[in-house]
Protein backbone atom coordinates (compact mmCIF):
# COMPACT_ATOMS: atom_id res chain seq x y z
CA UNK A 1 0.00 0.00 0.00
CA UNK A 2 1.24 3.02 -1.04
CA UNK A 3 2.56 5.45 2.31
CA UNK A 4 0.92 8.98 3.04
CA UNK A 5 2.86 11.96 3.30
CA UNK A 6 1.99 14.26 6.09
CA UNK A 7 -0.19 16.35 5.22
CA UNK A 8 -2.29 13.50 3.57
CA UNK A 9 -2.78 11.78 6.69
CA UNK A 10 -4.08 14.58 8.63
CA UNK A 11 -6.58 15.48 5.57
CA UNK A 12 -7.43 11.50 5.89
CA UNK A 13 -7.79 12.18 9.56
CA UNK A 14 -9.59 15.30 9.30
CA UNK A 15 -12.01 13.18 7.17
CA UNK A 16 -12.69 10.40 9.40
CA UNK A 17 -13.09 12.98 12.67
CA UNK A 18 -15.76 14.97 10.80
CA UNK A 19 -17.46 11.47 9.17
CA UNK A 20 -17.48 10.71 12.79
CA UNK A 21 -18.86 13.97 14.15
CA UNK A 22 -21.40 14.68 11.54
CA UNK A 23 -22.09 11.22 9.79
CA UNK A 24 -21.65 13.34 6.60
CA UNK A 25 -18.45 13.82 4.73
CA UNK A 26 -16.89 17.67 5.00
CA UNK A 27 -16.65 19.65 1.69
CA UNK A 28 -13.65 21.02 -0.13
CA UNK A 29 -14.45 24.23 1.63
CA UNK A 30 -14.49 22.93 5.05
CA UNK A 31 -11.58 21.32 4.29
CA UNK A 32 -9.41 24.05 3.21
CA UNK A 33 -11.09 26.23 6.18
CA UNK A 34 -9.69 23.47 8.55
CA UNK A 35 -6.18 23.71 7.46
CA UNK A 36 -6.25 27.36 6.75
CA UNK A 37 -6.15 27.40 2.63
CA UNK A 38 -7.15 29.91 0.41
CA UNK A 39 -9.38 27.62 -0.94
CA UNK A 40 -11.09 24.18 -1.62
CA UNK A 41 -9.06 23.92 -4.74
CA UNK A 42 -5.93 23.64 -2.57
CA UNK A 43 -7.60 20.01 -1.45
CA UNK A 44 -8.18 18.76 -4.95
CA UNK A 45 -4.20 17.47 -4.65
CA UNK A 46 -4.66 15.75 -1.73
CA UNK A 47 -7.69 14.36 -2.24
CA UNK A 48 -6.72 12.84 -5.50
CA UNK A 49 -3.63 11.10 -4.03
CA UNK A 50 -5.82 9.92 -1.34
CA UNK A 51 -8.26 8.59 -4.22
CA UNK A 52 -5.29 7.02 -6.08
CA UNK A 53 -3.60 5.37 -2.97
CA UNK A 54 -6.69 3.59 -2.39
CA UNK A 55 -7.77 5.42 1.09
CA UNK A 56 -11.09 7.49 0.06
CA UNK A 57 -13.44 6.39 -2.85
CA UNK A 58 -15.87 9.20 -4.32
CA UNK A 59 -18.66 9.64 -6.44
CA UNK A 60 -18.14 11.86 -9.35
CA UNK A 61 -20.52 14.91 -9.60
CA UNK A 62 -21.87 13.28 -6.34
CA UNK A 63 -21.23 16.28 -3.20
CA UNK A 64 -19.94 15.05 -0.17
CA UNK A 65 -19.11 11.30 -1.65
CA UNK A 66 -16.09 10.54 0.16
CA UNK A 67 -16.16 7.36 2.23
CA UNK A 68 -13.13 5.90 3.68
CA UNK A 69 -11.58 2.55 2.46
CA UNK A 70 -11.88 -0.11 4.81
CA UNK A 71 -8.37 -2.36 4.79
CA UNK A 72 -7.67 -5.53 6.41
CA UNK A 73 -5.46 -5.93 8.82
CA UNK A 74 -4.71 -3.18 11.90
CA UNK A 75 -5.31 0.42 11.23
CA UNK A 76 -4.40 3.37 13.16
CA UNK A 77 -7.44 4.63 13.87
CA UNK A 78 -6.20 7.88 14.46
CA UNK A 79 -3.88 8.51 11.28
CA UNK A 80 -5.07 5.69 9.30
CA UNK A 81 -2.01 4.01 8.47
CA UNK A 82 -1.53 0.32 8.52
CA UNK A 83 0.02 -0.83 11.76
Amino acid sequence: MPKLTTRQTEVLAFIREYRRRNAISPTYREIANHFGWCGPNAVVGHIKALVRKGRLSMMTGVSRSMRLVQHEGRVCRHCGQPV
